[in-house]
């Protein structure tokens, strides 16, 4: 199906395309803006490169109007997008902010509390750092020694360890001589408060991606809430946010209501953003991105593939999200 998606959406125009769906807004997202990615992020393939990000946004400032986050509820019949970044990655910082402001753009960027100022590196970016040290001599030897298994099964076991297996990534890490602290220090791959501040200041919204990026879907409600909450204070403490907003880490899929019901009803946030592409939802207010981090497929390639999706599963009726 996705080769036939990508086919059609090399011949088929975006306008015909925007009539039919109707969506009037989309939200593009991104992690990474980088021509090299860093070794947390080289196993992952969360990362555009520059010159692809630029011609993204060349794309859709020529078919779209960019909005604020505060303008997306406003009644047009324009065509409109939204971009955002998750991860709170310094990359995004040096690479696309600039980029953006020269395009007269803002974003949401969405943080990881405990991230910011590299005071703690996401476990996922444990995983591929580990993994990028695999080239060298001896430790995939060393790794597998860890887990007990085979050296053709250890990257298959390193990746598959889950938001609390991190204390085994700490371990291996610890048996093959890779310090976290000092590549945190050495690479500052996360977005610092100064820098966060700053792109406040050029407008730009900070956004909750939750305290540590766990998936949601193996927390109980009330770490959910923990999650939520902590990042939520940390945003108030040191910004001037008017508006709260969450992106859920991994994606909303099985997100049960009460969790939804709290988010907009206790804490008055604004708006949830998941990443399922184009589609409804039955929140009103939870609104679908569309991943534009997918190999090097140019920017009206991917975003045409998701039009040409969302006409081929309104058929069945499945480009809704029912809660």
């Amino acid at each position: 199906m996705a080769n036939l998606l990508n086919t059609f959406s090399k011949i088929v125009p975006i306008q015909p395309l925007k009539y039919l769906v109707g969506q009037k807004i989309i939200f593009p997202f991104y992690h990474s803006i980088s021509d090299c990615p860093g070794p947390h992020l080289s196993q992952l393939g969360f990362s555009r490169n520059i010159q692809n990000f630029h011609s993204d946004i060349a794309f859709l400032l020529s078919h779209f109007e960019p909005v604020s986050l505060n303008g997306i509820s406003e009644k047009t019949a324009k065509s409109r997008f939204h971009i955002s970044f998750d991860d709170g990655l310094s990359d995004v910082y040096h690479n696309a902010i600039p980029f953006l402001i020269d395009n007269k753009l803002t974003a949401t960027v969405f943080i990881n509390s405990d991230f910011v100022d590299n005071k703690a590196l996401f476990y996922r970016h444990k995983q591929s750092l580990i993994a990028s040290q695999f080239e060298q001599e001896g430790i995939l030897k060393k790794v597998s020694e860890v887990f007990s298994t085979s050296v053709e099964n250890v990257m298959q076991k390193l990746m598959g360890l889950t938001y609390f297996e991190t204390g085994k990534l700490d371990q291996i890490a610890n048996h093959i001589g890779l310090d976290f602290d000092q590549f945190l220090k050495e690479n500052q791959p996360y977005l610092t408060k100064i820098q966060l501040v700053e792109i406040e200041n050029a407008g730009f919204v900070i956004g909750n991606h939750s305290r540590n990026h766990p998936n949601f879907n193996t927390l109980n409600f009330e770490e959910q809430k923990k999650q939520i909450l902590e990042t939520e204070d940390f945003i108030k403490a040191n910004f001037h946010q008017t508006e709260s907003v969450f992106s859920f880490p991994f994606g909303d899929e099985n997100i049960k209501n009460e969790l939804f019901s709290w988010i907009y009803e206790e804490l008055k946030m604004k708006y949830t953003f998941g990443v399922s592409g184009i589609k409804e939802d039955d929140f009103e207010r939870h609104l679908h991105r569309i991943p534009m981090e997918i190999g090097d497929d140019k920017g009206d390639s991917i975003l045409k593939s998701q039009y040409l999706y969302y006409l081929f599963k309104m058929i069945p009726g499945k480009n809704r999200r029912k809660r």
